[in-house]
């Protein structure tokens, strides 16, 4: 099994692992679920509105 490290601002990690935290899933569990998502679909589960 691989392993993914990510760079996030403290205050997204504090929201996100808190919102996740009420629905009952694991940070680990919700980026599993959207690259299998991206895997099958090829594309991301929601609008991109950011630029690169």
């Amino acid at each position: 099994m691989g392993t993914i490290n990510i760079r996030i601002d403290d205050d997204l990690k504090t929201r996100s692992y808190a919102a996740l935290e009420k629905m009952g899933v694991t940070p680990s569990d919700a980026l599993r679920l959207m690259l299998e998502y991206i895997a099958d679909n090829e594309r991301l589960p929601f609008k991109q509105t950011f630029t690169q």
